[in-house]
């Protein structure tokens, strides 16, 4: 049974416990005192203490605690021994058996462990049971003996602008108790004196912070002539002198100088420091070396001071000369003071990509890419989104094509491998897409012209010989198949098995026909929509020859059941059921002719400005048909390669917030496809051109030839209208790989009509809006935007975003779009963050409580004199933050 609390017979020794504990209320000078009077309560209050210590932080102190008429044990090497030793403060009887005097009374004992209390086996329990825990972790404050909490605790009453900076070392592992009590009886000079004067309840480091990001203390500084006490103040807590300089101006110099080399001399190792840096001055002491790291850290990091910093590292690289040392990359890795190490990495890395070295060049890749710099100059983190874009491309394109010829994949299963595998294949043109996306906003000049070409010509080669080797696979295994793919949806069928069915339930449709939308982009499309909707996505395999005429027909109702191909003045037409589909008004005819209902036509530039009208059409409608055109026609007619790259960027941007825009206007069931995919490179090898079959041509395009009669060559392969199940007698001959047919005017980058995994698999994506339910507010969160310049100057600029949690309950992330405004026209938009961006939809996820770097792009500057940023929730489509009238000062 327990002792009894209450019955506490002080002897003689009264008078020391009341003085012991008497100093708890009048203030310690030092931490290991107020431990000691803790431990003194808890005795005094319950006689039994079994005190844990797994970190060993009081190892020192109880060798010397020596507290009133208390017996202090100690766990050395064995629970039986430390218990033998315990065993006589818990017997009740004597000797002679009977009862000890005062046996109801605990004894004053302390029982030390250096270790968890959950490693004893319950060896202690007795003792654990009659008396009191102290360990960390405690559920009460006065039991809890971490280490970091009770110094956190005493200096928020001693010296509150140093405690959370000491209790942060601590948990790192840098300050022993020992520290503690020499800090204790040092610590004040910032808090008195004439620095306290100047920098109010401002830390020390944050005192030296603020003097050296510029000169609004300076008149404070020099009235109360505080120079002196600041460079102790430097000494003490960094172990630096910055001379004796007696101007403020001239202190602020040197002490940047000071500050900033130290740091980066410490970031390279000793043996790999050029012979210029030994002179370098560096903090004495761990200790300090630890406070100059973190001073630098929140120097950068803080909004407040981040444009000092800045400017002190930008003129010390310069006038330092820091460019020209001769550094090793490998060796400077981890430094963060200075940009130019930045671009060293950045050389380094290409010439890692350049020499297979795709590991090491990922590796450094995330390691700086979320760092300052990038975020702070947006052309570094063109530069490293740009190379971890190469690099992730690289090593998947690579893995890819092992995994074709270590198997003998059926093609069936070369489809699943492409849309459906854990790592799908598809990935690969996605990369690809995201990297001649990303080459676009790169200047040469940034990257080393020479070193961008090698690069971007390998990453482009090994995307043709990538691409070349599956598409012959597919080719062969199609052919072997008999042209057939089993257990994938055909094109044909897509209407009568994913839109009609839901017509028939009374739901209210819209059905997506998006001329080109390739399977990953449509993938990309669908990523983060989780949230307001139940998303499927499926691949479906394309009629061929893959081009818009045969696939937009093959998406009509009755396709299921037949199509003719026919040769025509014009080329050539499809029917289905006697009805010719030539364009898109023929199909939209036939589509309402056929089926049941009111069908509505839309084409997607009509959904993004939907007026009051089509609202009211809209909620008449039983299918809504949206086409799209845009990427096929840019593709095929453009003649500027930038401009199509660019374009499929902001097109699946546009289909989700016509997506959402629908889902507003009531809609519930989207079906979503395309009528065949691409393939799009900068251009087409010269050796990778051949002869088409010749003969009668009905037409001829880059990746099919459709006609009768002519030659027939290995380069290609030939099939008859019959064996692809169509009416008609025509042939159709399909290139092999990436080679493509000589055409009139010549091959551009982008084509498709042929055999490839691109062309052919195309998206069936179905999505039910999850109600009324999802569409509310954003709750309990706020978003708030910094920008730390008085102006934009440059087509890229950034700002940092913070997503705050308010509330009882944790907040889940938030997708947002961002955008730059202009008299309410958009004119910019988010390229770049540090993290959470998706390329094709340009949204990013935030995650609560972590700053994002966001990097925006003005797409049009002309004329131009401020602009709004304006932060927009994906879900609800409501504005969550809005920074207006930033002034723009282009070449500044």
């Amino acid at each position: 049974m327990p002792y009894a609390k209450s019955a506490r017979n002080l002897t003689a020794g009264s008078l020391c416990w009341n003085h012991l504990l008497q100093t708890e209320d009048s203030g310690m000078a030092k931490l290991s005192d107020r431990i000691r009077s803790m431990i003194a309560r808890q005795v005094k209050d319950r006689g039994i203490v079994v005190w844990y210590d797994p970190e060993k932080a009081y190892a020192g102190l109880i060798q010397n605690l020596d507290l009133p008429e208390t017996a202090v044990l100690q766990y050395a090497d064995s629970f039986f021994r430390l218990r033998h030793e315990l065993e006589s403060y818990l017997e009740f009887v004597n000797s002679e058996q009977k009862p000890k005097d005062g046996c109801g009374v605990a004894p004053n004992v302390v029982v030390y462990v250096p270790m968890e209390r959950g490693q004893t086996s319950f060896a202690l329990v007795e003792a654990e049971t009659a008396g009191v825990v102290v360990e960390p972790g405690a559920e009460t404050a006065d039991r809890n003996s971490r280490l970091r909490v009770q110094a956190e605790s005493f200096f928020l009453e001693k010296a509150p602008e140093k405690a959370g900076h000491l209790a942060r070392q601590v948990e790192e592992g840098l300050l022993t108790l020992e520290d503690l009590d020499r800090i204790s009886e040092e610590v004040g000079s910032i808090t008195s004196g004439a620095l306290k004067l100047v920098f109010g309840a401002a830390s020390p480091l944050e005192s030296i912070i603020e003097f050296a990001s510029g000169p609004d203390k300076d008149e404070q500084i020099s009235r109360k002539k505080a120079l002196g006490e600041l460079r102790s103040l430097v000494k003490s807590e960094l172990g630096l002198d910055f001379g004796d300089a007696t101007s403020p101006e001239d202190a602020r110099r040197e002490l940047r100088r000071v500050i900033l080399l130290a740091e980066f001399t410490a970031s390279i190792s000793e043996t790999a420091r050029p012979s210029t840096l030994d002179t370098v001055a560096l903090p004495e002491n761990p200790v300090q070396m630890d406070a100059l790291k973190h001073l630098c850290e929140t120097w950068r990091n803080r909004v407040d001071f981040r444009e000092g910093y800045v400017e002190a590292a930008l003129d010390l690289e310069h006038a330092a000369g820091i460019s020209q040392l001769p550094l090793n990359p490998e060796d400077v890795e981890t430094a963060r003071t200075f940009p130019c190490i930045e671009n060293l990495l950045v050389r380094f890395v290409q010439d890692c990509l350049l020499e297979g070295r795709l590991d090491e060049a990922m590796r450094i890749t995330q390691l700086r890419k979320n760092t300052f710099w990038p975020r702070e100059l947006p052309e570094l983190l063109l530069k490293w989104s740009a190379l971890e874009l190469a690099a992730r491309f690289m090593i998947e394109a690579a893995k890819v094509r092992k995994q074709i010829k270590a198997h003998d994949y059926s093609v069936s299963e070369m489809v699943r491998a492409y849309a459906l595998f854990s790592e799908p294949w598809m990935m690969i043109d996605r990369l690809h897409r995201h990297w001649e996306s990303r080459l676009l906003n790169l200047d040469p000049d940034d990257m080393e012209e020479d070193r961008l070409e090698k690069l971007t010509a390998k990453v482009r080669r090994m995307y043709s010989d990538f691409a070349d080797e599956l598409n012959r696979a597919f080719v062969d295994r199609f052919r072997k198949a008999g042209l057939e793919i089993e257990g994938v949806l055909s094109q044909s069928r897509v209407f009568h098995d994913r839109v009609a069915p839901a017509m028939t339930k009374k739901k209210k449709t819209v059905y997506f026909l998006v001329d080109a939308l390739r399977y990953e982009m449509a993938a990309e499309l669908l990523e983060g929509m989780d949230k307001d909707f139940d998303v499927a996505l499926e691949p479906a395999i394309c009629s061929l020859p893959s081009i818009t005429p045969v696939g937009m027909a093959a998406l009509m109702p009755g396709a299921e059941l037949g199509m003719e191909l026919e040769a025509v003045k014009s080329g050539m037409c499809v029917g289905i059921a006697g009805h010719l589909l030539k364009d898109r008004k023929s199909r939209l005819e036939y589509a309402q002719q056929k089926i049941p209902g009111k069908v509505m036509a839309l084409k997607l530039a009509d959904v993004l400005r939907l007026g009051a009208k089509r609202k009211k059409d809209l909620k008449e409608a039983d299918l809504v048909i949206v086409t799209s055109q845009e990427i096929d026609r840019l593709g095929e007619d453009g003649d500027d390669y930038a401009e199509t790259r660019r374009f499929m960027d902001d097109m699946l941007e546009q289909l989700r917030r016509s997506i959402r825009i629908l889902a507003k206007a009531g809609i519930e069931h989207f079906v979503i496809t395309a009528d065949h995919g691409y393939l799009f490179a900068d251009r087409v090898d010269p050796g990778m051109f051949m002869d088409s079959p010749g003969g009668t041509v009905v037409e001829l395009h880059p990746r099919a030839w459709i006609g009768k009669g002519g030659a027939d060559a290995n380069g290609y392969v030939r099939v008859s209208a019959s064996e692809l199940e169509y009416g008609g007698d025509l042939e159709m001959a399909f290139p092999r790989g990436l080679s493509c047919f000589k055409v009139k005017g010549g091959v551009g980058g982008y084509f498709h009509g042929g055999v490839s995994l691109q062309e052919m698999v195309i998206p069936v994506a179905v999505l039910n809006g999850k109600g009324a339910a999802s569409v509310g507010a954003t709750s309990g969160v706020t978003l708030k935007l910094e920008f730390g310049k008085s102006a934009i100057t440059n087509r890229f600029f950034s700002m940092t975003a913070t997503l705050e949690t308010h509330g009882l309950f944790e907040s889940e992330n938030v997708r947002v779009r961002a955008a730059v405004l202009s008299n309410k026209k958009e004119v910019g938009f988010c390229a770049m963050a540090a993290y959470g961006y998706e390329e094709g939809s340009r949204e990013i996820t935030m995650r609560v409580n972590e700053p994002n770097a966001l990097t925006f792009m003005l797409s049009e500057d002309s004329g131009i004199e401020k602009v709004t940023i304006q932060i927009v929730d994906c879900h609800t489509q409501l504005e969550l933050a809005t920074m207006a009238d930033v002034p723009v000062k282009l070449g500044i």
